[in-house]
């Protein structure tokens, strides 16, 4: 198993974001030079430049300098259908010169046990005219879910009535699909994945803070960014059409809000951030506006999250961390001891003295037991008093910050000797070198990772980025891997999609398992785990 750890020094960081962005993403702000002239060349009575492709161009660029979607770029370039390669020589139609073709497709959406001669048939178009037009099928059968564009005839011959039943054919045909799609929510999850679109556009909203000279970029995004690309990388090979949209939002909310005036982010399928709590609020006010999908990974400082049906929240929170332990410990403390630890200047802000004081409310509701001792963090006898010798003893504390009472906590650990004694630990303690006894925790995080999996994907790490992350508890590369390889498998609906239950995921590092947080709100990640 790999197990080197390497950190950059300030230079070195930047330089690794610079490399994933001029590597991965295309620098569209540059986009705008003004065209040079190409070759033309004329291919049945039409003009078209003969261009070459350069190096990290992709669709985005050649729709910016020639005004070309990429559904047009393949059309005309069948081969550009599994991406563009640099040197790749394609066709592009001169504007003016191409044929109007609005109003002469339609599309279809192939349902069961349709074959490509039925939908000839249907149509009255060749098996060459649908594959023209829809490259993406060559090679191999058809799909429930495939949309297909399928010429309609505009000659001379070819009377309204004709049109007519072919257009009123398409209507029943979906309209049969959407009935069946909706017999059932687990059904309907089924049809629309099977009919997913394989080409996104997605925006990452995090602060590299490139553009501070003395201040260096956080290894922990610019390892979510490399996790997340590696993804991409790889739903790209799949034969999906990613295009990547990279912000740098720094730490300035007037940065932020010039960050969202971009129009591209009105056009991305799907936001990956911010990575600070307070940013989170005009974020999500966006996605809400311009009904953009939203993953929030790391806050779980959410305001509007049960009225934001666009949200998805991956870090549970205190509401879904003090429902677990509710359940938990109000079904042990018929063999369990239970002893809350109060520090009595813990901070009201301190989420561990918020979840104390909601979890104890909530016990006595249930007729729970549980004594709760007030002392100073530097009094030690009165742990000693609260324990029971014939029962587990379990010690909850009301500060997050293990600093405070690392005094108390070698002293349970020297009480461990004698009696059976265990703390609940915070997830942020996890990573703390304080003497502490037995414990038992709640994490969205696997404790240890798939060794096939993890062994491949660092490995397929170190190959491309020639370097390896350094984070730990959680590794933040290892979140935005499991988080895109979540999107693209199972969340990548379209954006109409609504009230969808989805399937859980396991990946290398995080169990996911997306839930409405209200009927008329977002998603919340609510897969949290027992560790003892």
């Amino acid at each position: 198993m790999i197990r080197k750890r390497y950190l950059p020094p300030s230079l070195v960081s930047l330089m690794i974001v610079y490399s994933l962005l001029f590597t991965f993403i295309l620098p569209y702000q540059a986009l705008n030079a003004q065209k040079p002239e190409y070759p033309v060349t004329t291919i049945d009575g039409k003009k078209y430049y003969e261009y070459t492709v350069q190096p990290r161009e992709g669709f985005f660029r050649l729709r910016v300098n020639f005004d070309i979607s990429q559904e047009d770029v393949i059309k005309y370039n069948p081969q550009a259908k599994d991406g563009l390669q640099a040197g790749m020589k394609i066709l592009i139609p001169v504007k003016g010169e191409e044929p109007d073709t609005a109003g002469q497709f339609i599309e279809h959406v192939v349902e069961k046990k349709q074959t490509m001669f039925r939908i000839r048939k249907m149509y009255a178009v060749s098996e060459d005219e649908i594959l023209e037009y829809n490259p993406q099928i060559r090679g191999r059968s058809l799909r429930v879910g495939d949309v297909l564009r399928i010429p309609v005839k505009t000659d001379s011959n070819l009377q309204e009535k004709e049109k007519k039943e072919s257009t009123t054919a398409v209507k029943a045909t979906n309209e049969k699909a959407k009935k069946q799609a909706e017999e059932s929510n687990s059904v309907k999850f089924s049809n629309i994945l099977r009919a997913r679109k394989q080409h996104f556009k997605i925006a990452f909203l995090l602060p590299f803070n490139l553009e501070q000279k003395h201040e260096s970029s956080d290894s922990r995004f610019v390892e979510f960014y490399a996790g997340s690309l590696l993804a991409i990388q790889q739903a790209k090979q799949s034969g999906k059409h990613i295009e990547v949209f990279t912000f740098d939002t720094q730490k300035s909310d007037l940065h932020l809000m010039e960050v969202l005036r971009d129009s591209i982010l009105t056009e991305v399928d799907l936001i990956v951030g911010p990575a600070y709590a307070d940013q989170v609020a005009m974020v999500c006010d966006f996605a809400r506006i311009h009904k953009v999908k939203t993953i929030i990974p790391f806050t779980s400082k959410i305001h509007d999250l049960e009225s934001n049906e666009y949200i998805f929240q991956f870090n549970p929170g205190p509401d879904t961390e003090l429902q677990k332990l509710t359940e938990i410990l109000s079904t042990e403390t018929q063999t369990t001891n239970l002893v809350f630890v109060e520090n009595p200047y813990a901070s009201v802000s301190d989420d561990s003295n918020q979840l104390v004081a909601q979890l104890k409310l909530l016990l006595r509701n249930k007729g729970t037991d549980f004594q709760s001792l007030i002392i100073d963090p530097q009094n030690t006898s009165s742990l000693r008093n609260a324990i029971q010798p014939s029962k587990e003893n379990l010690f909850i504390f009301n500060t997050s910050r293990i600093n405070t009472i690392s005094s108390q906590l070698r002293q349970l650990k020297s009480l461990a000797d004698s009696f059976a004694v265990k703390i609940y630990e915070p997830y942020a303690w996890r990573s703390s070198k304080t003497e502490k006894p037995s414990s038992f925790y709640l994490s969205i995080f696997r404790n240890e990772y798939p060794d096939t999996a993890y062994e491949e994907y660092m490995q397929l790490f170190g190959e491309v980025f020639n370097w390896l992350p350094v984070t730990d508890q959680p590794r933040y590369d290892l979140l935005g891997y499991d988080l895109m390889n979540y999107y693209f498998g199972s969340a990548n609906l379209p954006r109409e999609a609504r009230n969808i239950n989805y399937p859980p995921h396991d990946g290398i590092q995080s169990t996911i398992l997306f839930e409405k947080a209200s009927p008329r709100g977002g998603y919340i990640n609510k897969q949290l785990n027992h560790y003892e």
